[in-house]
């Protein structure tokens, strides 16, 4: 079956694999995403940091990004052990291991996603009025914003990556 979605995967490829068939789809923060993100190494949660309450991704790793400045916000897609990809947030360290204080296991996960910078988080999430950037309530203007930010940060996207997202989303704006 072509465009199938295979589970076996490693390294941020199930996620991968996943966006690509929803980005065919002209589905917009899936073809961002895909665009813009990138594997990340998974581990399990460092010690030191607290568990967060399930099914609270977006707020846990937002908090956790602005309460530790040496940790980044990560969003995009989460493939638990066993599991189908799931909308999902996770910090990543210095390294860029992910830390993920919600997940049960995140040692076993496959992880692929955008960084966004503190500064750029807080500003979003604060115009926005909710945590979860790339979700339901996304806009062109918002991952205009995102693209910015992203390609200012330590992990920037290949320019003509970000080229093609900015053209796509200006398709969607005004004038």
């Amino acid at each position: 079956m072509t465009g199938a979605f295979k589970m076996d995967t490693e390294g941020g490829d199930a996620c991968k694999n996943y966006l690509s068939i929803l980005a065919q789809m002209n589905h917009v923060p899936s073809a961002f995403i895909l665009s813009l993100g990138r594997g990340w190494p998974s581990q399990a949660l460092p010690p030191d940091v607290p568990k967060g309450p399930q099914r609270q991704c977006y707020q846990n790793a937002g908090l956790l990004a602005i309460e530790r400045a040496e940790l980044t916000y990560v969003e995009g897609y989460a493939c638990p052990v066993g599991g189908i990809p799931v909308g999902h947030a996770w910090c990543v360290d210095e390294k860029g291991c992910v830390v993920d204080n919600t997940f049960v296991r995140p040692e076993l996960a496959d992880y692929y996603g955008v960084p966004v910078s503190r500064g750029a988080l807080q500003s979003l999430v604060a115009d926005a009025g909710h945590w979860g950037l790339f979700a339901e309530h996304m806009t062109p203007d918002l991952l205009l914003a995102c693209l910015s930010d992203v390609q200012a940060g330590a992990w920037p996207a290949e320019a003509t990556a970000a080229e093609s997202v900015r053209q796509m989303l200006c398709a969607f704006m005004p004038g």
